[in-house]
């Protein structure tokens, strides 16, 4: 990939960053020879199928002289947008849920844009209540810190089923949102609400220990509501469906299985053209068939791709602790070794999210299902963009858009990241 600096100005604004040559994923599709102008982070210009260097571009009218660029020559590699992921438990060794401080927040955050998320909503598990209001709390910081990176924030839980809590510590489990939580996520949602990037909130819960009444004051206030470690019955999320929740949390994992008798949440989820489904594509958390039937019966437009990523993800550690397990990696995914002072655990041996970025579980879709690498891209990127209503600056490559963006080769590795028109190390 070359790379060249000229005296140049464009149209307007004086863009950053000229990429030329792009094989660029626009509006569902690769287009080779694209050129891409930058400006102060955000995408000013796009010309497509239209090979480009300093004279085209001066000539074309996109550049007039006299100021400083920098070009950036992609030789035809995949340009993808930077990923977006509902589902980040932490990364580079931090989780999000036991951080204390932004520096360790944003560590984690930055272990997840060197694989190329570049925005993502931290996530915490089930946990304690101070844990929940100081994770809420640093969320936001961070958000304000950077608005187009830490989205808001994905509490999974306390509101979920024993039967179906994963490794959820069983202990802070609740069948009733705590006011103070409610009060914080009130309060953080209020103080943004005109921001240009408004701090987003998402909740996983199980609707039948939630109920009715929590389901639509959360929708009221702008919480986007998920059903996930779940036993409900089909009629139950059905019910919940109604006021508009409109996720289901890592599908067909931690939820009630289908019978002949029960269909359960999964198949009104999977029935319903109104609901999104996350999936975590990693190898282990799916059987491939499943993952095509979802895909055969669901539009890709509904289907989210999410990490469920451990903060073990961005380090080369074989086991890291989490909430008072130690989890490894093996040949079945990252799965619960033993407790932190080396006891046996109940959870011994379950799949306790994933050791994989976002974009390996995009690229496990293409590589291993053969999906088409622009869809597998689209749902981890697009989708989940729209599912938070930023369709419009994140997910895409677009006019106006954020500039995040993802330079991939032919064998679809990643070689660079670009966030705010800016390139970033990518360690390999």
């Amino acid at each position: 990939m070359s790379r060249t600096e000229g005296k140049e100005e464009a149209t307007g604004n004086t863009p950053g960053v000229v990429f030329i040559n792009c094989n660029a994923l626009i509006d569902g599709v690769f287009r080779p020879d694209t050129s891409i102008l930058i400006s102060q982070g955000q995408i000013t210009s796009i010309n497509i199928d239209s090979k480009s260097n300093m004279d085209s571009l001066r000539d074309s009218g996109v550049l007039t002289s006299n100021a400083e660029i920098d070009l950036v020559d992609l030789e035809n590699k995949y340009l993808i947008p930077g990923l977006v992921d509902l589902q980040v438990n932490g990364g580079g060794g931090v989780g999000f849920q036991n951080a204390t401080s932004s520096d360790d927040f944003l560590k984690a955050v930055k272990a997840h844009i060197n694989c190329g998320t570049t925005s993502l909503l931290p996530t915490i598990t089930t946990n304690s209540i101070e844990k929940m209001l100081a994770s809420i709390d640093l969320a936001y910081s961070s958000h304000l810190f950077s608005p187009n990176t830490v989205l808001g924030i994905h509490l999974e839980g306390p509101l979920l089923s024993p039967k179906r809590k994963g490794i959820h510590n069983e202990k802070y489990l609740l069948k009733e949102l705590p006011s103070e939580v409610l009060d914080a996520i009130e309060d953080v949602l209020v103080k943004s609400r005109n921001d240009a990037n408004p701090f987003k909130v998402l909740i996983t819960l199980a609707p039948e220990i939630a109920g009715i009444p929590l389901i639509e004051k959360l929708v009221k206030l702008g919480v986007k509501v998920s059903f996930g470690h779940s036993e409900a019955s089909f009629e139950e999320a059905e019910v919940g469906f109604g006021e508009r929740a409109d996720l289901v949390t890592h599908l067909f994992n931690a939820t009630e299985p289908i019978s002949g008798r029960s269909p359960g949440l999964v198949t009104s989820a999977l029935m319903r053209d109104d609901v999104n489904v996350s999936l975590v594509c990693d190898g282990n958390h799916l059987h491939d068939e499943i993952i095509k039937l979802v895909l055969k019966l669901k539009s890709y437009e509904r289907v989210i791709l999410v990490s469920d990523a451990m903060p073990i993800v961005g380090t080369q550690l074989d086991q890291i602790e989490f909430d008072n397990l130690v989890l490894m990696r093996s040949e079945n995914g990252l799965v619960v070794s033993h407790g932190e002072d080396g006891e046996k655990v109940q959870d011994q041996g379950k799949l306790a999210g994933s050791s994989t970025s976002l974009l390996e579980c995009a690229l496990y879709l293409t590589k291993s299902l053969l999906i088409p690498f622009e869809r597998a891209i689209e749902m981890a990127s697009l989708n989940p963009a729209h599912y938070l209503q930023l369709r419009e600056t994140l997910g895409s490559i677009q006019k106006g858009g954020v500039a995040d963006f993802l330079v991939v080769d032919s064998s679809l590795h990643l070689e660079r990241v670009y966030k705010d028109g800016r390139e970033l190390s990518v360690e390999t």
